[in-house]
């Protein structure tokens, strides 16, 4: 049986949600939080027209707005393209 990571964020938030789901340096969230940070920038992301299966770029360092962002794009069912952070203009260019 098979998930997205989408609804395995649900079934973790509603299983247990004051459980802790993500440390930073300056964030600690429980899993019913990061749910709610993921699914408002998924709804977020549908306002601005990403859809289902639109390859969407995702450039930022190791931070929990990474985190946010992944996730909620996979809710969405749209294609994180991953790239370094540390990328300039030149090498996104190239790709």
């Amino acid at each position: 049986m098979g998930y997205t990571i989408g609804a395995l964020i649900d079934r973790a938030a509603a299983a247990d949600p004051a459980r802790v789901a993500l440390v930073g340096d300056h964030v600690r969230l429980t899993r019913a939080e990061l749910r709610e940070y993921v699914n408002r920038l998924a709804t977020g992301l549908l306002r601005l027209g990403i859809q289902k299966g639109d390859a969407v770029l995702l450039q930022l360092p190791n931070w929990a707005e990474f985190v946010y962002s992944y996730f909620a794009l996979q809710k969405i069912g749209a294609v994180p393209v991953l790239l370094i952070s540390g990328y300039r203009q030149v090498e996104v260019d190239h790709l």
